[in-house]
């Protein structure tokens, strides 16, 4: 779980508006939700139906289609921001940017899903 700054629509992605978010790795997943708030009712509060968990939800991709490009650091706005790119294929679906601790854990945690998920191909096809 991170909460940090993304990119994660098609326009903001070209126009480069970063936006709070909160990101959690939620095998087989990767969720996108707005505010850790919007988390938090989405896992404990009763009241909320299943389409309003759904909806809560901005962004849904499965782990086994992202790889992670790498964590590079660059000034924006006057300050040092690190960043990586989530990429679909050749695409980039999911820009974060933060502090560099946080980043490197969520970076972490989705290449070694990915790596995992590779071990797994590697020893079907053997």
């Amino acid at each position: 779980m991170v909460h940090r700054r993304c990119r994660y629509a098609k326009a903001q992605l070209l126009t480069r508006p970063w936006r709070s978010c909160f990101v959690v790795v939620d095998a087989p997943h990767l969720l996108v939700f707005r505010r850790k708030v919007d988390f938090v009712d989405r896992l404990f509060n009763p009241y909320v139906d299943a389409d309003g968990k759904d909806y809560l939800v901005k962004r849904r991709f499965a782990l086994d289609s992202l790889a992670c490009g790498p964590i590079q650091t660059k000034p924006y706005k006057g300050v040092l921001i690190t960043h990586f790119r989530v990429l679909q294929g050749a695409r980039t679906v999911l820009k974060l940017g933060g502090p560099d601790d946080a980043l490197r854990s969520m970076h972490a945690a989705l290449t070694s899903a990915q790596r995992s998920r590779s071990a797994a191909q590697a020893w079907i096809a053997s």
